[in-house]
């Protein structure tokens, strides 16, 4: 991955400067459904979103993600 800088629209209407990791090479592994996100790292946005008290529509949207549910 790389750090990606980005401009982001904060709930108060403020402009903040962000960054986003993007993946560096596009491989036929990432299109795979076994690159989905673990349900851990899932569990973690889902609950540092609602920690920081997120629109609740995004965390709606977060819970509908799916995740690898095999254990790593």
């Amino acid at each position: 991955y790389i750090p990606l800088k980005v401009d982001v629209h904060a709930y108060d209407g403020r402009m903040i400067e962000a960054y986003a990791l993007v993946v560096r090479h596009t491989s036929p592994a990432i299109l795979n459904q076994h690159t989905l996100p673990s349900v851990r790292y899932m569990g973690l946005l889902r609950q540092g979103a609602a920690h920081h008290k997120i629109h609740p529509l995004y965390i709606e949207y977060l819970q509908s993600l799916p995740s690898n549910e095999r254990s790593t």
